[in-house]
């Protein structure tokens, strides 16, 4: 009874690091996509200066604004993307966390069954043990009474 409760805990914590391996995962998923995200913002907001620097630099006023207000608009863009960075970094520590405690409730549990296969094993040797004590005994006291039926007669 105590190994299939072993088995069935050390499934349970098997299956427990798994999730966290899965959610960890998907939060550095979800961080390496708000980082790409960044940088493609980056790029178009440096794209953008530049050409409201060329639109001032040629006096293209219409050119400059419309430049300008999208990079304004991007640079609000990339604020909410880094606070999207710091929310994702905290879900990694988080899941890391979370995942470290799995992994030590998996060696725990692996350690129970490990000693609850032993408790096992050891059982069966004794049962095995007295099983060939009882025979034993059971063949002398024979044998015992084979000697004295001999000795009658």
């Amino acid at each position: 009874m105590e190994l299939a409760r072993a088995a069935l805990l050390l499934r349970v914590a098997e299956t427990e690091a798994e999730k966290a391996e899965g959610v960890l995962q998907q939060a550095f998923m979800s961080r390496q996509q708000i980082e790409q995200n960044i940088r493609t913002i980056q790029s178009r907001r440096d794209a953008l200066k530049k050409n409201a620097q060329d639109a001032l630099s040629i006096g293209d006023s219409e050119q400059w604004i419309l430049s300008s207000s999208e990079s304004a608009f991007i640079d609000q863009k990339e604020r909410q993307l880094n606070e999207g960075l710091v929310r994702a970094n905290e879900r990694i520590r988080i899941a890391q966390e979370a995942m470290l405690v799995q992994q030590q409730k998996l060696e725990q549990m692996k350690s129970l069954y490990r000693e609850a296969t032993r408790a096992r094993a050891a059982a069966e040797d004794l049962r095995a043990q007295k099983a060939a004590d009882e025979f034993f005994l059971i063949k002398q006291h024979a044998a015992k009474k084979k000697i004295a039926k001999e000795t009658l007669i």
